[in-house]
């Protein structure tokens, strides 16, 4: 096939490629176009520069570091050769860096491995959302039908009926990116672990790479909030759920040495960025709510710690099956697992309706004894189900 780039004038293949809006994007372009490729092997740092840019702030740190990692050498040389106390004490400082991209530093075969990386992890964005919002839209969770039914007071467990929440097969922008930046995550993790075992001179494992793989994630990523390790957790308890070709190191060590590969999906493109309105606001589906922990995390804290709540003391860990970590506020409220907030249910009542969202709970009729109710009966299958002070 022709390639349309060959017949403009020089200026305008490297234009088009700095307008770029999303790496997978070039990728699939670098497939099709000679001259494209040849532009990038000419100004790859310029052009990374202009992608990445339009990037989230946290997912461009991700990104500038998977590319110094696959193309600078004397970053390789430290991880590889360095000894137990140099390692960590430069990993920490490697992870830190935040120096923009170099065309000294930055090859443009670290960039094609980039730019293929991340068309898998657009595929396995895509792939981990379908398959957890057709699990959480499996659901059949229940209300009380006695509203002054408290656990504090009452002997047993509340009557309940189930209802139909309301279910959405789309994701937002936020959820994608959730998603996006723990596989992000784990994707330099599992770089780091290989590039440590690619520079030992024996076959024998060094104690590094043991602690890397025993420990996972967070051994590499420790400077991250608690919320932000569970994120990536309910992420790759997912991948390695997935993936036939995983193969841990041990039975004690259950993390991945390798990120899977998907093939068979069509592209995905990305959710549009979401508007800077009231209601992406609202709903917690802004760039800043990237940087916090979502509605459902907060209030399984609350769960877990309230002394009359019927999952006190739980481990969380079957929710991750449902994607709690991933999901915005407007799917929880949906499904009617938190309150809907005040500013949507303070707008015009025949927008709601319209919507449908004029039947959700508000933080007026969804009481904690309420919402203990709700959470309970979606407790995953399989999972063990929370002992209760009121079931004795």
């Amino acid at each position: 096939m022709p390639d349309a780039f060959s017949t403009l004038p020089a200026p305008l293949p490297l234009m088009i490629a700095e307008e770029i809006e999303a790496l997978p994007t070039l990728h699939h372009l670098l497939q099709a176009s000679p001259t494209i490729n040849a532009v990038l092997e000419h100004d790859h740092a310029r052009i990374m520069k202009a992608i990445l840019a339009r990037y989230p702030a946290q997912l461009q740190q991700l990104l500038r570091l998977r590319l110094k990692l696959c193309g600078d050498d004397g970053i390789a040389e430290k991880i590889q050769t360095s000894s137990s106390i140099e390692f960590y004490q430069y990993l920490e400082k490697f992870l830190q860096d935040s120096s923009e991209i170099s065309k000294t530093f930055t090859t443009s075969e670290a960039v094609k491995s980039l730019l293929s990386a991340a068309n898998n992890i657009q595929q396995l964005t895509r792939h981990i959302l379908d398959v957890h919002i057709s699990r959480i839209n499996s659901i059949k969770p229940s209300y009380q039908t006695d509203p002054n039914y408290t656990y504090r007071l009452c002997k047993g467990l509340p009557e309940c009926r189930t209802y139909e929440p309301i279910r959405y097969t789309s994701s937002s922008w936020v959820e994608e990116q959730r998603i996006s930046r723990a596989l992000w995550h784990l994707q330099l993790y599992v770089d780091i672990v290989s590039m440590r075992e690619a520079g030992r001179v024996s076959n024998t494992v060094d104690d590094i790479t043991l602690v890397l793989r025993r420990d996972g994630p967070q051994r590499v990523w420790n400077k991250l909030a608690k919320w932000e390790l569970e994120e990536i957790d309910c992420v790759h308890d997912y991948l390695v759920e997935m993936s036939k070709t995983t193969k841990p190191c041990s039975s004690d060590s259950p993390y991945l040495v390798s990120m899977p590969v998907i093939t068979h999906l069509p592209v995905a493109l990305p959710a549009s960025y979401p508007y800077d309105d009231e209601y992406t606001r609202a709903w917690a589906q802004r760039e800043l709510h990237l940087n916090r922990q979502n509605t459902a995390v907060g209030l399984m804290r609350i769960m877990r710690n309230q002394h009359d709540s019927p999952l006190r003391g739980c481990d969380f860990k079957p929710f991750w099956r449902l994607g709690f970590w991933i999901w915005d506020t407007k799917r929880m409220a949906t499904l009617g697992l938190v309150a809907i907030p005040t500013f949507i249910r303070e707008q015009n009542e025949q927008e709601l309706k319209e919507a449908g969202l004029d039947q959700l709970p508000t933080r007026h009729s969804l009481s904690m004894d309420e919402l203990f109710t709700r959470w309970r009966s979606v407790w995953p299958q399989g999972a063990e189900v929370p002992e209760t002070k009121a079931s004795v």
